[in-house]
C-alpha cells in the first residue's frame, strides 16, 4: 500500500467579515499543493442555500442547509440571552461574494498567506440577530457527500471572529462513515455580536497509510539519529545508542558511559558515525566522534584535540552536529562564541579546523553539499569580531582554502536544526513554520507549511532526492518548491521523526496512536 491520496479535499471555510473585504498579504515564496489540486476529481459543482431558525436561551440543534450534497448541524449551548433570536445560516460551494480568498497567518512577527494550503470549497456562515454569549462552544457536525471518502482524509476545523480579525484553530475532527463531528473546545464561553458574520472553516489533508509498522522505543531526539547502509534505524540515546530495526530494538553503549551521544550521520562506509562530549565537561576530557560497526557491533571513538586557541584552564569544548561527505566526517565544535567545523576521516585523524564567526554555541545543524563545501545553519554573525546583527544566516565553509561566507536570510523566520541537500541542488533548513530553501548561491527562500498539522520537527532526503519532513500529527514532502502534506490516520498519533532508508521506503518514527512504534511508509507515489 502507498500514501493515500484523496482525489479533492473539502474545505469548508467560514470566512467572516463585516462588510466583507479584506486584503492578501504576501511575500512567501514556494508553492504549497493542496490535495484538491493533486487528485484527479474536480470539485463540486457550485452551489449555495441560506436558511433561518430561532434560538433561545435554552440553546437548540439548528441543521445548516445543503448545498452540493453538503449538510450539517451546529448544537448552540446554553446562554444568558433574555430574548429569542435567530440565526442566519448560508451553505456555499463557492466563495460569497465580497468575502476575502486569502486567510493571512501572523507568526513570530511575520505575514504570509496560506490560501492555496486550505484549498477552500465548502462555505458556512453564521449571523446572530442578537448579540449572545454561551456559555461553552458550539458543536458542529458536517455530513459529506457519499462520494467523498472520509476514511482518506484528516478533517480539521477553525474559526474566523470578526471581532478580533483572527483565526483560531479548533483543532481535527472526528469521523464516522459520513459525518464529521467537532471535538470538545476548550473555550469556556463563545460570544457572537449581533449582526456580525462568523465564519467557521473546514478542510483536510489526505492520510498516509503506512504499508507495515513494528514497536519500538521512540527517538527523543530525532536529529541524533542515522541510518546506516544496511537500513538499520541507530538513535542517540544518553550514553549509547538504540539499533531500530524492523525485527525489534536493543540498545548498546558508549565505551565511555561519562559521555553523551550529540550527532548522528551515515559515513562514507555505510556505517553509523556520531558525536559525543563529556557529560560532566570537565577540564581535560575531550570531545568524541567515533563509528559504529554493524557486523560486530563495536563502537569505536576518536579524540577530538582542542584547537591551539583554546586557553588551557577551559574546559572541554563542545561537539555538536556531524556530516558525511564522499570521504571524511564534518562535525561542528566550539564553546560559546567560539565555534569550529573540523574535518576527520575514518581513521580518527581531525585534519582541518576552520573557525566561525559568532555562533552561540555547537550543535547546530550542517550538511556536504554537492558544490564540495560544508554549509553550516548559524546565527548572529560578523566579521574581524565584529558583529553586524541578528538576522538569520547560513555559512559556507569552503575546504579547499578553509574560509568561510556567511549569507544573510532575513526571508527566513528562526532558522533551527536539521540542514540537508535535496536531490534539486538546495540545501533545506527547518524554520518557524516553514521550510527554508538556500541555493548554493547563497539565496535564501521561505516556503510556509500549513500549521494545523504543528510546526516541523525533522527532515530526510528520499532515495528520489525528495526531502521529506515529520510534524508532531503527520509528514509532508517537498521538490522544486511544491509541497504535499499528508496526516496520520490517528486523531492522537504524535509524530517524533522521519527517516529515508536506502532501500526507498521511509521510516517514522512516535506514538501511534498509544505506543512507541515506528511506521513504514512508501513514498513512491506521493
Amino acid at each position: 500500500m502507498s500514501l493515500a491520496r484523496v482525489g479533492w479535499t473539502v474545505a469548508l471555510v467560514a470566512l467572516a467579515a463585516c462588510g466583507g473585504g479584506g486584503s492578501a498579504a504576501g511575500g512567501a515564496r514556494g508553492t504549497f499543493v493542496p490535495p484538491a489540486q493533486v487528485g484527479s476529481t474536480s470539485p463540486p459543482t457550485p452551489s449555495s442555500a441560506t436558511s433561518t431558525a430561532t434560538y433561545t436561551s435554552a440553546g437548540a440543534t439548528i441543521a445548516f442547509p445543503s448545498a452540493g450534497g453538503y449538510s450539517g448541524t451546529i448544537k448552540l449551548p446554553i446562554s444568558g440571552m433574555l430574548s429569542v433570536a435567530t440565526m442566519t445560516m448560508t451553505t456555499s460551494t463557492a466563495i460569497p461574494g465580497g468575502f476575502p480568498t486569502i486567510l493571512d497567518r501572523r507568526t513570530a512577527g511575520r505575514r504570509y498567506t496560506l490560501s492555496s494550503v486550505l484549498a477552500p470549497q465548502l462555505y458556512e456562515t453564521l449571523n446572530s440577530s442578537d448579540s449572545v454569549v454561551f456559555n461553552a462552544f458550539p458543536t458542529i457536525s458536517f455530513t459529506v457527500p457519499a462520494s467523498q471518502t472520509v476514511s482518506a482524509s484528516a478533517f480539521y476545523l477553525s474559526l474566523y471572529d470578526p471581532t478580533l480579525a483572527v483565526w483560531t484553530d479548533l483543532g481535527r475532527m472526528s469521523a464516522y462513515r459520513q459525518t464529521l463531528s467537532s471535538l470538545v473546545y476548550t473555550m469556556t464561553t463563545f460570544s457572537m455580536h449581533g449582526n456580525l458574520n462568523y465564519l467557521f472553516a473546514m478542510y483536510s489533508f489526505p492520510i498516509e497509510h503506512p504499508t507495515s509498522s513494528f514497536a519500538s522505543s521512540s527517538c527523543s531526539k530525532p536529529s541524533v539519529a542515522a541510518v546506516s547502509s544496511n537500513d538499520v534505524l541507530w538513535c542517540g540515546a544518553g550514553s549509547g545508542f538504540e539499533k531500530i530495526t524492523s525485527s525489534g530494538s536493543s540498545f548498546i553503549s558508549l565505551p565511555n558511559t561519562a559521555y553523551t551521544v550529540e550527532g548522528m550521520t551515515r559515513g562514507p562506509d555505510g556505517n553509523a558515525w556520531f558525536t559525543a562530549e563529556s557529560t560532566a565537561r570537565t577540564l581535560g576530557q575531550l570531545a568524541l566522534y567515533g563509528e559504529i560497526d554493524e557486523t560486530s557491533g563495536t563502537v569505536t571513538t576518536y579524540a577530538v584535540p582542542n584547537p591551539s586557541s583554546f586557553a588551557s584552564s577551559e574546559v572541554s569544548y563542545q561537539i555538536g552536529a556531524i556530516t558525511s561527505g564522499p570521504s571524511s566526517l564534518y562535525f561542528q565544535t566550539g564553546v560559546g562564541a567560539e565555534a569550529f567545523v573540523e574535518t576527520g576521516d575514518t581513521s580518527g585523524n581531525v585534519t582541518q579546523s576552520v573557525k566561525l564567526y559568532y555562533v552561540n554555541s555547537a550543535g547546530l545543524s550542517l550538511a556536504y553539499a554537492s558544490d564540495g563545501n560544508v554549509w553550516v545553519v548559524t546565527g548572529p554573525f560578523g566579521t574581524s569580531g565584529t558583529a553586524s546583527g541578528e538576522e538569520s544566516f547560513v555559512t559556507k565553509v569552503t575546504l579547499s582554502g578553509g574560509t568561510t561566507t556567511n549569507y544573510a536570510a532575513p526571508a527566513c523566520p528562526a532558522p533551527r536544526s536539521n540542514l540537508v541537500q535535496g536531490g534539486d541542488g538546495n540545501l533545506y533548513i527547518l524554520a518557524s513554520n516553514g521550510l527554508c530553501t538556500v541555493t548554493t548561491s547563497g539565496v535564501a527562500t521561505f516556503t510556509p507549511i500549513s500549521p494545523y498539522l504543528q510546526l516541523p520537527i525533522d527532515l530526510t532526503v528520499a532515495t528520489d532526492g525528495s526531502v521529506w519532513y515529520a510534524v508532531p500529527k503527520g509528514v509532508g514532502r517537498i521538490y522544486g518548491g511544491t509541497i504535499i502534506q499528508y496526516a496520520d490516520p490517528m486523531l492522537h498519533d504524535v509524530s517524533q521523526g522521519v527517516f529515508a532508508l536506502p532501500n526507498g521506503t521511509l521510516w517514522e518514527i512516535g506514538t501511534f496512536p498509544s505506543s512507541e512504534m515506528v511506521q513504514v511508509l512508501n513514498p513512491s507515489s506521493p
